[in-house]
């Protein structure tokens, strides 16, 4: 993409407006803030919609125990594909196919990626 932060959710990617150093929203009625630890590192972010609370989002810091349902695994490997993250791409595609062996499209998706 460009210098900019985006986010990405449910198909939809956004450009974040930050309306603080670490609120930001994507022109619409959600706020988010960015929760951070005591090092300063982002964990994750607080979501409000028309000032109804929701709970927090975390950060993924360790794919490696990651329960996801199989879709997930996938989109989020697209994503990071479509992004040109191979690296991480293919690491979610690994993950999706260590826990869900029986899905052979995570597997000829995995396999594609091998392409770039």
């Amino acid at each position: 993409m460009d210098n900019e932060f985006h986010y990405y959710a449910n198909f939809t990617y956004a450009k974040m407006y930050f309306t603080t150093p670490t609120g930001f929203s994507m022109k619409n009625s959600r706020q988010k803030d960015m929760i951070k630890d005591e090092n300063g590192n982002v964990i994750g972010y607080s979501r409000k919609v028309n000032g109804k609370e929701y709970p927090m989002a975390k950060k993924i810091t360790n794919i490696d125990t990651l329960k996801l349902a199989n879709q997930l695994f996938g989109d989020i490997a697209w994503y990071l594909f479509e992004i040109k993250n191979y690296k991480e791409s293919l690491a979610y595609f690994k993950r999706g196919t260590q826990v869900y062996p029986e899905d052979l499209n995570m597997l000829v998706n995995m396999a594609h990626l091998y392409l770039f």
